[in-house]
């Protein structure tokens, strides 16, 4: 059974989209947690028509009402019950693509097999897609002119981020490992993918499972790699290193903050 993780704030305008999106898949073997995130819109009313009118696959989890943020909330939704044998985690916004369950679990299950109770986690490529579902880019990945080389080092990993945490598939033996995810951090994709990374094995699905959703309240999105991108972001490097070293007293393995750095500007030239 797939469980699947869905925090909600404010996410009225897209929602019902997205959950009609799960029952549209060809592997119907899932049910969902949802949590509303404090919400101010009408957020509440379509979890709860949702809820009951499918009971035996949609609860929401009942957990303090007030906003936590992404991470905390993912946090309240993976210790509650029920549990499932696979985790997927889905935004509120996005549309996913018929075959994403079904493609997802095959390639999850086949990194099992090569890892025996280890944990796997797999992710994938998505296709990006105005508010209104307009095609913007057929692959996110090469939009974003990825290296194909970056789960080689888990300092590489931390220097570029390439998961997308509403693509991610984890099994049961991961969860050990990545909760409680740190409130350091502000989306779980990055400490999910290292997390997996260093104690087992992950892999990345060249295959668009989802519409990727841009629009003007997305909390992370595609951005345009270019001279101007990588201006801004050498302004916040010492944001950037003051966060890299909050990561490093969280995690139970060394990281090189040295190496991070050093990729990170090979990765500026190289996307530029």
């Amino acid at each position: 059974m797939i469980e699947i993780l869905l925090p909600v704030y404010n996410g009225e305008k897209y929602l019902k989209e997205q959950i009609e999106s799960f029952f549209n898949q060809t592997n119907q073997d899932w049910f969902l947690k949802i949590r509303n995130d404090g919400s101010k819109d009408g957020s509440h009313e379509i979890i709860k028509e949702y809820c009951d009118h499918y009971p035996d696959k949609i609860v929401e989890i009942d957990s303090p009402s007030e906003n936590v943020g992404l991470v905390q909330s993912l946090n309240y939704l993976i210790e509650a019950t029920p549990h499932g044998d696979y985790i997927m985690f889905s935004d509120q916004d996005d549309v996913w693509l018929p075959d994403k369950i079904e493609l997802s679990l095959n390639a999850v299950q086949k990194l099992e097999c090569q890892n025996i109770d280890k944990p796997v986690m797999v992710c994938t490529d998505v296709t990006c897609v105005d508010a209104d579902l307009n095609v913007m880019c057929k692959s996110f990945f090469e939009s974003q002119r990825f290296p194909n080389d970056i789960f080689s080092d888990i300092n590489q990993m931390i220097a570029l981020n390439v998961i997308q945490g509403c693509t991610i598939i984890i099994n049961k033996s991961a969860l050990s490992h990545i909760y409680p995810m740190p409130l350091i951090m502000s989306i779980h994709d990055m400490w999910i993918g290292v997390q997996c990374a260093y104690y087992g094995n992950i892999a990345y699905l060249h295959t668009p499972t989802m519409l990727y959703r841009q629009h003007s309240s997305n909390v992370a999105g595609s951005v345009n790699i270019g001279l101007r991108y990588y201006l801004y972001r050498m302004k916040k490097i010492r944001h950037t290193i003051s966060f890299i070293q909050r990561m490093k007293r969280h995690l139970s393995f060394k990281i090189s903050i040295f190496k991070i750095l050093y990729y990170k500007v090979k990765y500026m030239f190289s996307r530029i």
